[in-house]
């Protein structure tokens, strides 16, 4: 497996993908990215792995407003998780329901293809590709 420098303390951070440093051997029961905007980004250097349908869940951020900031469309980031087989559902539903937001997985990702641009504001997603 690669080695990322653990020592780095101010300045430049090197990028990695995640292709490049999780073995294609691998299985990964959960993935979990808080990246301010850019889980697009990160989960675009994870293609590979998608593929290969060896991440059971994911938990990400889903924050509209911060992928654009980000250069990024939020609607891109589900379009890839529903590209690699994943259903999505929103993780804070326990908690809170803003705008009448869906509980079940499958509900979700019906209720993502009727929302019109901005997508409002998602605190955490959980992903999952229920054959994995």
């Amino acid at each position: 497996m690669s080695q990322v420098n653990q020592n780095i303390t101010s300045g430049d951070i090197p990028l990695v993908r995640l292709d490049d440093v999780v073995p294609a051997d691998s299985k990964v029961f959960v993935l979990k990215s808080d990246t301010q905007g850019h889980e697009f980004g990160v989960l675009s250097g994870a293609r590979q792995l998608l593929a290969r349908a060896k991440i059971h869940v994911m938990m990400l951020e889903f924050w509209p407003q911060g992928a654009i900031e980000n250069g990024f469309d939020s609607k891109n980031l589900l379009d890839l998780l529903h590209e690699y087989g994943f259903f999505c559902f929103d993780g804070g539903y326990t908690v809170y329901n803003y705008w009448g937001r869906p509980r079940a997985p499958y509900e979700f990702n019906d209720f993502l293809k009727g929302v019109k641009t901005p997508l409002g504001g998602w605190d955490d997603l959980i992903c999952s590709r229920f054959d994995s």
